[in-house]
């Protein structure tokens, strides 16, 4: 008997358990949002679209890579116009790095090298001896050697018998450097100071101490600083400022004024006296200031929107004269006048 009832007192447990249990399960899945029976879509893992990304930039460094390899071919073949080509490609890859950088300096370089061997092999031909050591010293001076070459400087040994290959050497190198440094000397004054750069550091290759070498290289670099600077906000308030003094200038018709703050453009000096003399008012505009070049240039433009006749009527210029683009340069002596 005693086994009977505790059989049974097992059996209610057994019951009550499974209820307990179940009803857990129904209050737990009541609260599951339920939308026309779809199940809401997995978002996609964190890491895939930085996996995207990296694959992607593996493609681009992969791509240029592969060109710069082509390109040292191109150059260590001389075909210089395929390397010129593969370098403009290679460009727009995001990737692109100093490494182009040096190659496009040697795709110049090898050019002016081989256009400088030509020219030696005429004046061989020729037995002009000046125009064949001249050549051959800018040849030398880019670090190139091949079978014309050396040909050809045994050819000009030849002809310069009395002087020993340790002299003609070292004239060959001075005539190399001097054309480095007043090519150096000569972009500098025109203001592209990339090209003063790379001839400053030509000069400076060939390992000779020069006083002038020094002080204009100590110039190039300050300049190359001063350019790579932007401007700053007050540099172009400045600029806007000049703008508008032009623009006061031709609404008071005040010609001097004008020619104090521009270049000095004759077409645009004669069209505003053309027009002061004709008109008693001109409406004028200044927009679009912009900083677009060399982070030392602003831009601009002048409308000259309408014009009043003596007799109070309007008119509207023509298309030709209507707008004027504008600009003016921070140098290191200071702001330039207006161009126009």
């Amino acid at each position: 008997m005693a086994t009977v009832h505790a059989f049974g007192i097992i059996a209610l447990s057994c019951i009550a358990g499974f209820y307990y249990l179940n009803q857990s399960i129904t209050d737990a899945t009541a609260n599951i949002p339920i939308s026309n029976g779809t199940v809401p879509s997995a978002a996609p893992p964190s890491g895939t679209t930085a996996l995207v990304s990296a694959n992607a930039s593996v493609d681009q460094e992969s791509t240029y890579q592969n060109s710069l390899r082509h390109i040292r071919e191109s150059l260590a073949a001389r075909k210089v116009a395929d390397a010129e080509r593969l370098i403009t490609q290679a460009k727009l890859n995001p990737n692109s790095d100093q490494q182009l950088i040096t190659l496009e300096i040697n795709a110049g370089n090898l050019k002016a090298y081989l256009r400088a061997v030509d020219e030696a092999e005429s004046a061989l031909v020729s037995k002009d001896t000046r125009e064949l050591s001249e050549k051959l010293s800018i040849a030398s001076s880019f670090g190139f050697s091949d079978q014309r070459l050396e040909a050809l400087k045994l050819n000009l040994q030849n002809s310069l018998q009395r002087e020993s290959i340790e002299a003609a050497n070292a004239r060959l190198a001075r005539k190399g450097f001097n054309l480095h440094l007043a090519s150096a000397e000569h972009y500098f004054n025109l203001g592209n100071i990339s090209l003063a750069l790379s001839e400053i550091e030509m000069a400076r290759s060939f390992g000779i101490k020069d006083r002038k070498l020094d002080e204009l290289g100590q110039q190039i670099e300050s300049a190359s600083l001063f350019r790579s600077a932007p401007l700053t906000e007050a540099d172009l308030v400045f600029a806007a400022g000049r703008f508008s003094q032009l623009e006061q200038a031709i609404k008071h018709k005040n010609s001097r004024a004008i020619e104090s703050l521009t270049t000095g453009n004759p077409e645009h000096n004669a069209l505003f006296h053309g027009l002061f003399d004709r008109y008693v008012e001109l409406t004028t505009s200044i927009s679009d200031i912009r900083n677009i070049e060399d982070g030392k240039i602003v831009h601009s433009t002048l409308a000259l929107e309408n014009m009043r006749l003596p007799n109070g009527n309007i008119t509207y210029p023509s298309s030709s004269y209507g707008t004027i683009n504008l600009s003016i340069e921070l140098t290191r002596e200071g702001w330039s006048k207006i161009k126009w």
